[in-house]
């Protein structure tokens, strides 16, 4: 019991990683699902090309394209965790509905969140030999392991299947081996299996994100150096390179197959113009750093490491405290780590402020360089000696966890269009009762009431540094309920460059959020897609199968558009149809290739209502042909029909597992073909 009562906090860091499944059909997060179709085209397709998840789920973006096929533009790591667990679950009979989110969140469980949790173990094991070889309190590792885990990068990408965490992961378990590596008196037998796993990890972490190399590197070098006489810097590379076969020979057969050659990446390949524009310049999209980018992805509102993450300020000061001494003191880590992890910081700042894309993305923190959250981590607690770090530590972890922990749970990838999303947008989702899938959302809960499984365990955290046995002072208290409120207050004053796009992109992406709020829907309905049509997902597939994704551009207009043309977009609109003017969405065919829209079915859906019709301007026309129509539930055929006739059709099919409800158009002839329809699911 003694263990456990010492255990309380880090154990509810663990439940936060399996709290909350944050999942947006209509948001298709690329930077996690292209890595999820990649694990699932190798188990069901036996294909490194994603062309097979492409059609049964739907596009995406981060793909590349070589000799015709699409693929994951991606490091391979990730989806190769999955692969092995995705594939004995399908041997079990799982997943024969191929629904995407549960795809998505098994993935999320077995490749993220599960290793995730393992490495905090790690991590506070590590952490807790340090407070002994300091004199520090043993309170003082759990308060650290509580900042990491849900005040760090690695929370928010530690429950999403998106590689950053494994790139955490692998040159954090590269960081942590080198103190015992580099310790003269390694029994013979310890020695060889962490020389093991330093090769198996450090081979393994540019697979995981290609820049990890930038910390890698310089720890391997230094720790060779450090390592004294020939045998046994000879017995340490061989058993690295040993322990580095494994990930060596999956990594380099991924590229194989993908690039046609071991040594190329999918950035030769990118499909995306605009993306593989952005890589081009410089070197792999790195040229001279630029002061503004430094300062804010260090210190922005928007995506800035010391914003999202302020106690990693404390890494700051004791890195350079132990370059400072020169010489590593009896209780200290060696000073070749120091040197070694203040070269690898340096390439990590230098490439976030020389890349010409260093946002990256939606994301919580500059996730580029989130390899340096470990490193940092650790010398934040070497820094706990010092009184005044041990007062200002537990109001920096605990606004490290505001920011961060809120933002990760319910939302972990915060749009670029914000400057200040924390307030814009993340703070309303709350207020107004957003919630996202996950234990809650399991036993029928919905709301703020649902919130509050993670939201109170984030708040006991929050001021878990007051508790500990290491902080617990008047002083630190004091700054507690100073520094806290007034950088809140802070943050609140912080405007948006463009108040109205601000607002637009708040009503977009709720406009697509999973679970729907309650307030939406009367009692029974659970999908009305006239007030969630952007979580309808539209695309166009032309006859040599390409894939034209339903996008939004708000130069065209406010709707997404799939085509061309301007009538080739979606969204709701007044049509005249049977002689009235009837609220529907409108969707367009187009000639020659196969307009589809998917609806996902929530696991407690039982009925469907389709209503739909060609306007009567439509039907009046000389047009001859008629419109294909074609409704299916995974590849169960519900109904289908050719349409000419005037009047508003309705269709009400049973529905049967979770499987998305496809409609399909196809036309010879699409001149004046316009359609609407509208979609509830009770």
């Amino acid at each position: 019991m003694a263990a456990v009562g010492r255990l309380w906090a880090p154990l509810l860091v663990a439940f936060l990683y399996f709290a909350t499944f944050p999942y947006h059909q209509g948001l298709n997060n690329p930077n996690e699902m292209t890595r999820v179709y990649l694990t699932v085209a190798i188990v069901d397709d036996g294909s490194f090309s994603i062309d097979g998840p492409v059609r049964r789920f739907g596009n995406v973006e981060d793909k590349a394209i070589r000799d015709g096929r699409l693929y994951s533009s991606k490091a391979p790591l990730q989806s190769l965790v999955g692969v092995p667990f995705y594939a004995a679950a399908r041997r079990l009979g799982f997943f024969e509905s191929q629904d995407k989110r549960e795809v998505t969140l098994f993935l999320r469980v077995v490749g993220s969140m599960i290793p995730s949790v393992l490495f905090l173990g790690v991590l506070l094991a590590f952490l807790r030999r340090r407070t002994r070889v300091l004199g520090l309190p043993q309170g003082a590792a759990s308060s650290v392991l509580v900042a990491v885990g849900a005040g760090s990068m690695l929370y928010p990408y530690g429950i999403t299947y998106s590689g950053h965490l494994w790139t955490a992961l692998t040159t954090g378990m590269v960081f942590l081996l080198y103190p015992s590596l580099a310790y003269p008196g390694l029994a013979p037998g310890k020695f060889r299996s962490r020389a093991l796993l330093l090769g198996f990890f450090a081979v393994a972490a540019p697979f995981a994100e290609y820049t990890a190399v930038l910390l890698v590197l310089p720890l391997l070098a230094a720790l060779f150096f450090r390592t004294r006489g020939l045998s046994k810097k000879g017995a340490l590379v061989g058993l690295a390179v040993l322990g580095g076969l494994v990930p060596a020979a999956a990594g380099l057969y991924s590229h194989h197959e993908m690039w046609g050659s071991a040594v190329k990446t999918g950035y030769s390949f990118l499909e995306n113009a605009a993306f593989a524009e952005a890589h081009a310049v410089g070197f792999f999209g790195i040229s001279l750093p630029k002061p503004t980018i430094f300062l804010r992805a260090l210190f922005g509102s928007e995506a800035g490491l010391l914003f999202y993450s302020p106690y990693l300020a404390l890494g700051f000061v004791g890195l350079f405290g132990a370059l400072r001494r020169r010489r590593a003191s009896a209780s200290g880590l060696p000073y070749s780590l120091a040197v070694a992890s203040f070269v690898g910081l340096l390439f990590e700042l230098y490439f976030i402020s020389a890349h010409s894309n260093w946002r990256g993305g939606w994301t919580v923190g500059p996730r580029y360089i989130i390899p340096v959250v470990v490193l940092l981590s650790v010398y934040a607690l070497e820094v706990l000696h010092r009184p005044s770090a041990r007062a200002f530590f537990p109001a920096l972890a605990g606004l490290s966890i505001l920011n961060t922990g809120f933002a990760a749970a319910l939302y972990p990838h915060l749009s670029e269009v914000y400057m200040n999303p924390l307030i814009t947008f993340l703070w309303p989702s709350y207020r107004d009762g957003y919630s996202t899938y996950g234990l809650a959302d399991l036993v029928g809960l919905r709301g703020g009431l649902a919130n509050l499984v993670h939201i109170v365990p984030l708040l006991i955290l929050s001021i878990h540094g007051l508790l500990a046995a290491a902080t617990r002072s008047r002083r630190a208290a004091q700054l507690f309920l100073l520094v806290v409120p007034l950088a809140i207050v802070g943050m609140a004053q912080i405007p948006e460059r463009d108040a109205l796009a601000a607002e637009r992109e708040n009503e977009r992406l709720w406009g697509f959020w999973e679970p729907t709020p309650l307030a939406l829907h009367p009692e029974g309905r659970i999908f009305h897609g006239q007030r969630e049509w952007r979580r309808i997902q539209v695309q166009a597939e032309h006859p040599d199968r390409r894939i034209e994704r339903c996008r939004f551009d708000g130069k065209r207009g406010p709707g997404c558009y799939y085509g061309p043309e301007g009538w080739h977009h979606f969204g709701p609109e007044h049509l005249e149809v049977g002689g009235k003017w009837r609220p529907l969405l409108f969707l367009h065919p187009i000639r020659g290739q196969t307009v589809r829209a998917w609806i996902r079915v929530p696991k407690n859906a039982t009925k469907a209502v389709f209503s739909f019709g060609l306007t009567d301007a439509a039907v009046r026309s000389p047009n001859p042909h008629p419109l294909h129509l074609r409704l299916l539930q995974g590849k169960r055929l519900l109904h289908e029909l050719d349409l000419k006739a005037a009047g508003l059709l309705t269709l009400e099919p049973t529905l049967s597992g979770t499987a998305a409800l496809t409609l399909e158009l196809t036309t010879a002839d699409d001149g004046a073909r316009v359609f609407g329809f509208d979609v509830e699911l009770f």
